[in-house]
């Protein structure tokens, strides 16, 4: 290896002692000039003996058999004819096989440009799911570390990891997760929320124990994420107690056995076709405008623990029940003045105790409503064209508007009831 390196460092100093000639360089320029010169005259005349070969002595070796060969005397006008028909007949043989050579070739190139089309494809979407992946594990990330903020003992991070939940499980492009937030916010809220408070016919607590921030907003947020994505969440045998959640959709709540205690629920919404609330308690809870259009009620009660001097403790005025299924509902003290029963069917549903002004029962099936203790005017409530199976009206006979309806009223006392004469037989 020394050798070898010794030799190779001595050749170059010798190549750098040698000294530049001009002259030299210049006539080996001019030789190796006339050298290319000389082979493209070649080039240029060997293509020129081949042209004339295929055109000129080709046609003519095919029809007198040997190059050079002039035609037979006498017969020179066939012969021509014939030398021009071997012409043509290399002309067509020579454009077949350019021909066959340039489909060849543009099959080439269209393979090697559909591979390369193909390459291009197959690593676009190569990149896009790698920008997919991390979209993924950025997401995954986020909602890690808003768990994480979750857990701590700052109130300050829980409202922020809230929030950063909540919309994660808004705009979350995966399903999975989304419900994996939700599942989490739902987890969050039943353990922070009591189960069911049994006071039996007992007056509620004057102050029980309210509903704390965090888990309130917990619950807010838990809705605004199930409307948004349709999903069903569990808060049933819950006992909310000082909610205060307007303009909130319940449509996806599992409320069965769930209490309201003392709750402001103006304009909440908790109809929908799908929506069933079986054992559902209302106490004390101020719920005016609310939506319970197009949902199955069974054994559910809105109550009112006391009244208070010029109102009521509960109250459900202008509420909306319109096609909704009621069965053995009980409003007993509250407010219902302006409600709206259309379409419905009210099964073994009473107002105890309940100011109803206004209030209109219209196309409903009648299945042993009973008003009879209920508070109203003359002429403020009206059923109309409504099948009427048992009405309980007591003292309030007078006051009740009937008009229309196919089946025959059956009451305590059904003669006495007010007709406006438009159904005849009445």
């Amino acid at each position: 290896m020394t050798t070898q390196t010794t030799k190779l460092r001595h050749h170059l100093r010798n190549a750098l002692a040698t000294p530049f000639d001009a002259d030299a360089s210049q006539q080996t320029r001019t030789t190796f000039a006339l050298l290319i010169l000389t082979g493209g005259l070649i080039s240029i005349a060997a293509i020129v003996g081949l042209f004339s070969w295929l055109f000129v002595g080709l046609p003519q070796t095919i029809v007198t058999g040997s190059f050079g060969q002039v035609c037979v005397t006498g017969i020179g006008l066939d012969c021509a004819r014939a030398i021009a028909d071997a012409r043509q007949a290399v002309l067509l043989v020579l454009g077949g096989f350019l021909g066959i050579i340039g489909i060849v070739f543009s099959y080439l190139r269209w393979r090697a440009e559909r591979d390369n089309t193909d390459e291009a494809i197959a690593e676009g979407t190569r990149a896009k799911d790698r920008h997919v992946r991390e979209g993924e594990q950025l997401e995954i990330t986020r909602i890690t570390d808003a768990l994480s903020l979750l857990e701590s003992g700052d109130r300050t991070k829980k409202v922020a990891a809230i929030s950063l939940l909540t919309d994660y499980a808004i705009h979350a492009k995966e399903e999975r997760n989304a419900k994996l937030i939700i599942n989490v916010l739902e987890d969050y809220v039943r353990s922070n929320t009591p189960g069911v408070i049994e006071y039996g016919n007992r007056t509620p607590p004057d102050s029980p124990p309210v509903i704390e921030d965090l888990p309130a907003l917990a619950l807010k947020s838990l809705l605004r994420a199930s409307s948004a994505r349709a999903v069903r969440v569990d808060l049933s045998e819950r006992t909310l107690i000082g909610l205060h959640a307007p303009d909130s959709v319940w449509t996806y709540a599992n409320l069965t056995q769930t209490q309201f205690i003392d709750c402001q629920l103006s304009r909440a919404h908790f109809g929908g076709e799908e929506a069933r609330y079986f054992g559902l308690v209302f106490d004390d809870c101020r719920m005016s405008q609310v939506k319970f259009s197009d949902c199955t009620l069974e054994f559910v009660r809105f109550r009112a623990s006391n009244e208070k001097e010029g109102g009521h403790t509960m109250q459900i005025d202008d509420a909306r029940f319109v096609n909704a299924h009621c069965l053995a509902v009980a409003f007993d003290g509250i407010s219902a003045a302006g409600a709206s029963f259309s379409g419905g069917t009210m099964h073994n549903v009473s107002f105890t105790r309940s100011r109803i002004e206004g209030v209109s029962f219209d196309r409903c099936k009648l299945v042993n409503l009973s008003l009879a203790e209920a508070k109203f005017s003359r002429g403020s409530v009206n059923i109309t064209n409504s099948e009427t199976i048992v009405l309980k009206l007591g003292d309030h006979q007078q006051d009740v508007q009937i008009d229309g309806g196919p089946a025959p009223l059956i009451g305590e006392h059904p003669a006495r009831a007010r007709d406006s004469g438009k159904s005849p037989g009445r």
